[in-house]
């Protein structure tokens, strides 16, 4: 069973927005990052959740997500909604034209959500001062570690433990040899066959190979990011 629903806060009334698939009284109440730390600082005692469309797929539960989000405003910091498309194109669907009709009648008059978002995540200096203090000298975990104090120094690997690590690394073992649906904060998507192709082909978003093996193991969006091993 496929179907869109509400969590309601009973302690303050703030609310979620999701979609699932399950049994109506399974009692699932949301995995989103904000709904969860809620429901571990009220208990899911205070929570109670509503079905609000029963639907025939997967595809079209995730495609309410954003009509419901905007007809309960349940959008941060009011409530518990990250994204104002919900869990939207986790597999890289596409809204349905009626889906698209519903949506455009919704935003007649409102401003766009991501109006002035550039996707850019820089450090500022002085973050970058504070990074480079926790990382120098004593605070570094290999400062002294040189020669024998090094754990590596001395060890010889044997010709068949070097070829069972060079195949770990080889084809799709490599986590950069993947594809990735990748959603952008200014709602852009794209899908690339590694992580260093997106970072070399769309530069102007400025975040690098490790930002997107973290961001693929997140569940929902990461930073304002959606990015999925595909």
């Amino acid at each position: 069973m496929y179907f869109v629903y509400l969590t309601t806060n009973l302690e303050n009334g703030k609310q979620y927005v999701g979609s699932h698939t399950g049994k109506e009284t399974d009692g699932y109440l949301g995995s989103g990052i904000l709904i969860s730390k809620a429901l571990n600082k009220y208990g899911v005692n205070s929570f109670k959740r509503k079905i609000l469309k029963l639907t025939k797929t997967r595809k079209e539960a995730f495609d309410l997500e954003e009509i419901y989000i905007n007809e309960y405003n349940t959008l941060k910091p009011n409530c518990y909604n990250l994204s104002p498309t919900g869990g939207m194109n986790e597999w890289g669907g596409k809204h349905s034209d009626e889906t698209k009709k519903l949506l455009s009648e919704k935003r007649k008059g409102k401003a766009p959500w991501n109006k002035g978002k550039t996707g850019l995540y820089k450090h500022s200096e002085k973050t970058k001062s504070k990074l480079s203090k926790l990382n120098s000298g004593k605070n570094n975990k290999m400062f002294g570690r040189k020669k024998e104090k090094c754990p590596s120094f001395g060890l010889k690997r044997s010709k068949d433990t070097k070829i069972k690590m060079s195949q770990t690394k080889i084809g799709g073992q490599n986590p950069n040899a993947k594809k990735y649906f990748i959603k952008t904060p200014d709602n852009k998507e794209f899908t690339v066959n590694s992580a260093t192709e997106f970072v070399n082909k769309y530069p102007e978003y400025n975040i690098n190979r490790h930002f997107i093996y973290t961001a693929s193991n997140k569940e929902g969006y990461h930073k304002e990011w959606f990015i999925k091993k595909i």
